[in-house]
């Protein structure tokens, strides 16, 4: 509990008297809404901010509201986010909420926060090592699974991350390790979704949406790729496959999620960012690979372990969010479960 008397006589023995005027607790905050002096400037009270740290014996940033600065105080522990909470309103979404869910993880409200794919139309993701970004993309692959909605292609050149998916039902194709067999599945799926074009034109529809309500039978597609710079890097074909499928996927029922540890401009083009329009940023080095990402910075302040920003399509304001983990053997056991489907 906050011992608001302490604060201001802390604050006026660093020379910024101030009146806490109220707190406010959420999940990763602890907001202090501060009036100070007049002759109190903001760049007085930045000047102070190391001081007030000390004093809190954790990070806080300053920002203004209405006249007041807003002291927000990082809490240690954060929320325990289980995915099988998840999980367990994917599985009885009877009425449809979302066609290709994806368990995002639990705001600062507390709300547990899942997306729908299909309104992406798809996702860019990066993180640097530890922050969380890998079980995040498990995750997604594991909503997907729990949907039963769509069919999956993995891409995976560490070869250390896909692996144990090997057997699943839900593939549409072997999963890639390697730059030759990726080429060739991007192109085979880049001739699928002209075929389904095709489809729509005899059938006098312009989405897999109107197509399926038509009565016909078409599955979703999702393409996860992990480590998309490296992929890049080695072989040039690869980029434009990617930026025409993202470009026409969405309304032949073909989505993206496209993860990174290296959100460096001079590999993730501005063609593949402007048609991955929803971002995720787990913790990153710097705020020059915040702003790639999220077009601001914000992702080189996160704490790693599944701290995350969420830039959904149309928004300007990222969603703070506590991503669920998931223990290796937890997903052991989940897959071999669709295994056995």
């Amino acid at each position: 509990m906050l011992n608001v008397e302490a604060l201001q006589n802390k604050l006026s023995c660093l020379k910024i008297p101030g009146i806490v005027e109220s707190v406010t607790d959420n999940n990763f905050y602890c907001d202090i809404a501060v009036r100070f002096d007049n002759d109190i400037t903001f760049s007085k009270i930045k000047s102070r901010l190391q001081d007030i740290r000390i004093y809190f014996d954790a990070d806080v940033e300053l920002s203004s509201a209405q006249g007041l600065i807003i002291l927000k105080v990082k809490k240690k522990a954060r929320p325990e986010v289980k995915s099988s909470d998840f999980f367990r309103i994917i599985t009885a979404d009877n009425s449809n909420n979302y066609i290709l869910p994806i368990a995002i993880g639990q705001t600062e409200a507390g709300k547990n926060y899942i997306f729908d794919l299909v309104k992406g139309p798809h996702i860019l993701v990066a993180g640097s090592t530890g922050s969380g970004k890998s079980v995040f993309i498990h995750n997604c692959i594991l909503s997907l699974l729990y949907s039963a909605q769509s069919e999956l292609i993995l891409v995976d050149v560490k070869r250390v991350e896909f692996s144990l998916y090997e057997g699943v039902t839900a593939l549409k194709s072997d999963i890639c390790y390697d730059t030759t067999s990726t080429v060739k599945m991007l192109k085979n799926l880049v001739h699928e979704m002209e075929k389904r074009f095709e489809m729509f034109k005899n059938s006098h529809v312009r989405s897999i949406q109107e197509y399926r309500s038509k009565g016909y039978h078409m599955n979703y597609i999702t393409l996860i790729i992990d480590e998309l710079a490296d992929l890049m890097l080695q072989d040039k074909r690869i980029e434009p496959l990617l930026i025409r499928l993202c470009q026409l996927g969405r309304a032949s029922g073909i989505h993206l999620i496209l993860a990174t540890q290296r959100p460096d401009s001079s590999i993730l083009s501005g063609l593949i960012r402007a048609n991955a329009p929803s971002r995720i940023c787990f913790a990153v080095q710097k705020a020059t690979d915040s702003r790639i990402i999220l077009d601001q910075s914000g992702g080189e302040n996160l704490s790693g372990a599944g701290d995350g920003l969420f830039l959904p399509i149309g928004s300007k304001t990222p969603i703070h969010f506590q991503a669920p983990f998931t223990p290796t053997e937890t997903i052991e056991k989940i897959v071999d479960m669709f295994k056995a489907i």
